[in-house]
């Protein structure tokens, strides 16, 4: 057989959701709000607090409406009820919330990278890269501007550019998984395998028992024939994540194409039991797979 492993190719865009910070206790990088948001006597407010991380969103924005009908200038409050608009796609609510923040604290970094992310999110995206770009030039230590710049760049398909940015973020923040895992589809896309296979080790440093990271450097493996470290990285991708249907049928893919027919079909019949079913049905058709493997409708 000589059929791509690669052809779950939408799978491998890892982490394309853009960053959105929420403050909650001070914990978000808000130095001179630190003390004042964790230090807050009034309940209404950390019982929103509370809501929204037990992701109750409806109950936070009634409880935050109250607590900003009582002070109009409270940017704390203002910026949360705009994380829960943006949690429930009420993005132009989002970025009335995060502009009203920042006309009373300036310097509310999150609150104008959210605003771009909300904006991202209704379809203005080049509002939203001109949004970033400010932020960047205003707050250039701030590193979750540069990954959605990367993430604006990786969906124009600018692959370059998009590399770039992701490394602004990295330089700025080493711990950030998922600039590791975007920059490392950037090179992916560029055709740079070696260096993507480091990238996704690096951010497998970071996430130990993330399949879909496991899944995207067995592709890169993969297309590099280096095929023992992809099936390893394929079984560790279905260890972590049982139901990684993409995962079973790459591997089984490649299992047909180094001759291991019964390996391979055994594959293939489980991504066909969680959805995945359309090859293995012509693999059967073909007489490489037996009929009787096949149990799913």
């Amino acid at each position: 057989m000589n059929e791509s492993p690669c052809i779950i190719r939408s799978a491998m865009w890892l982490g394309c959701a853009l960053v959105v910070w929420i403050l909650v206790t001070g914990c978000a990088a808000v130095n001179k709000k630190e003390t004042v948001v964790s230090a807050r006597p009034d309940a209404e407010f950390h019982h929103a607090l509370r809501l929204m991380q037990e992701n109750d969103v409806p109950g936070a924005i009634d409880m935050l409406d109250r607590v900003i009908v009582a002070n109009p200038d409270d940017s704390v409050a203002l910026y949360n009820r705009g994380y829960c608009f943006q949690q429930t796609e009420a993005y132009l609510n989002a970025v009335a919330d995060y502009t009203a923040a920042l006309e009373i604290d300036p310097d509310m970094v999150q609150a104008a990278c959210n605003r771009g992310s909300a904006l991202f999110a209704h379809g203005q995206k080049d509002e939203a890269r001109k949004q970033w770009e400010s932020l960047a030039r205003r707050h250039p230590e701030y590193a979750p501007t540069f990954y959605n710049l990367g993430l604006y760049y990786l969906e124009k398909k600018q692959f370059d550019r998009a590399v770039k940015e992701f490394s602004r973020a990295i330089n700025r923040d080493p711990s950030m998984t998922a600039a590791f895992v975007n920059r490392a589809n950037g090179y992916v896309a560029l055709g740079r395998l070696e260096e993507a296979a480091q990238d996704y080790t690096r951010a497998i440093a970071l996430k130990r028992t993330d399949a879909q990271i496991y899944f995207n450097r067995a592709v890169a493996w993969d297309e590099m024939a280096d095929y023992d470290q992809a099936i390893s990285d394929y079984s560790r991708a279905v260890a972590f994540d049982p139901d990684f249907a993409a995962a079973y049928y790459n591997r089984g893919i490649l299992y047909m194409r180094l001759g291991g027919k019964r390996l391979g079909c055994a594959d293939m019949s489980q991504a066909c039991s969680l959805g995945l079913c359309d090859r293995y049905r012509q693999l059967q058709k073909l007489g490489d797979c037996p009929l009787d493997v096949d149990e799913h409708e």
